[in-house]
């Protein structure tokens, strides 16, 4: 489910409070110039103004439909204005069609002259719903503009989060201790592979923390730090372990945000390799196609659904909570489980350039 920013709450509410101030502010202007054209019952020229501006309400709200259609967003200014005009002129037919009914009824009831002209109040009721149309507009933008802002900041703070948990993680006792009696094996062994495994373990640390400023990095310096941890792990794992990453070279270049893809494999580490029945095998793809990123995280063993699980949970969460705020409507994130395998695939929407060297 979206995570719906605050400003969205209260979106409907500030809607209705603007359309009641608008359409009262018409309601007066209407009614001192209806009062001089009709010398007569104050009460019935009130009554006649409200139902007046009242008809306002329907036929803005027809606007406000047509304005929030995917058609209106690739509108150049110029269009978007003429498209404003035609559309406010339109609907001021429509209303001019309701008033002129009840102007009829008025004048045919109390037997007073029709001060009404078709053409006159056509004109007057286009600039109206102008004017509306721009404040709608201008309003709505302002609110897109703060959604936005506020997503991109609780997107800073929920990567900062990940990258902290991505730390502790690292420096959680068991990791190091493991790494370390990994490295203290190989010196004797394999000297050359031991130093081999230290560069990897400082370059996997190195990346959680000078990547915590940056909002999005190439996939490829993801991928490139996940191999020096699959490279620890394999060393600690050994045959237990297989891994195997095919990424599109065009894939290479798609900037995401930094540990995405990382705390997937995290996960089917560490909970598949309780629930493998053999050795447990990762596979990790990634390619771009018509710009979409998809990558896909698989490993043997089924789901872990323990409720001590909560690092997994907390995780993924992370990790929905940021796709959302960062990509709206323009990402998916699903995870398939059966008794075989686990699979998150992951689909990133955006513009991509490939560069190709």
């Amino acid at each position: 489910m979206r995570a719906e920013p605050k400003l969205l709450v209260k979106k409907k509410t500030f809607f209705w409070m603007l359309q009641t101030i608008f359409w009262f502010i018409y309601f007066v202007f209407v009614s001192e110039f209806i009062y001089g054209s009709y010398p007569f019952n104050h009460y019935v020229v009130s009554a006649y103004c409200f139902f007046y501006a009242l008809s306002g309400v329907p036929a803005s709200l027809i606007l406000k439909k047509i304005y929030d259609s995917k058609f209106v967003i690739g509108l150049s200014k110029f269009n978007l204005l003429l498209f404003v005009l035609a559309s406010s002129a339109i609907v001021s037919h429509m209303l001019m069609v309701t008033i002129l009914i009840l102007d009829y009824f008025i004048t045919l009831i109390y037997k007073l002259p029709t001060y009404l002209v078709y053409g006159d109040e056509l004109i007057i009721g286009t600039i109206v719903f102008t004017i509306w149309s721009v404040c709608y507009l201008l309003i709505n933008s302002w609110y897109e503009l703060s959604v936005q802002k506020e997503n991109i900041e609780h997107a800073k703070l929920l990567a900062r989060n990940a990258q902290l948990s991505s730390l502790r993680y690292q420096l959680n006792p068991h990791f190091l201790f493991n790494a370390l009696n990994s490295v203290r094996a190989l010196i004797y062994r394999s000297p050359s592979k031991a130093d081999e495994m230290i560069s990897k373990l400082s370059d996997f640390m190195r990346y959680t923390l000078t990547t915590k400023d940056d909002q999005e990095i190439p996939l490829e310096k993801e991928i490139d730090v996940l191999a020096d941890y699959l490279n620890i792990e394999k060393t600690r794992f050994g045959a237990k372990l297989s891994v195997s990453i095919e990424v599109d070279p065009i894939a290479n270049e798609f900037p995401i945000p930094p540990f995405i893809i990382i705390p997937l494999v995290e996960n089917a580490i560490k909970y598949g390799m309780k629930t493998s029945k053999e050795k447990l095998v990762i596979t990790i793809s990634a390619l771009v196609e018509n710009n979409e990123l998809r990558v896909v995280v698989k490993n043997t063993g089924h789901w872990y659904s323990s409720d001590k699980n909560t690092g997994t949970r907390t995780g993924i969460k992370n990790i929905t909570e940021r796709l959302e705020h960062l990509f709206p409507e323009n990402h998916e994130f699903i995870i398939e489980k059966s008794e075989e395998y686990v699979a998150v695939r992951l689909k990133i929407v955006r513009e991509f350039i490939y560069e190709q060297n």
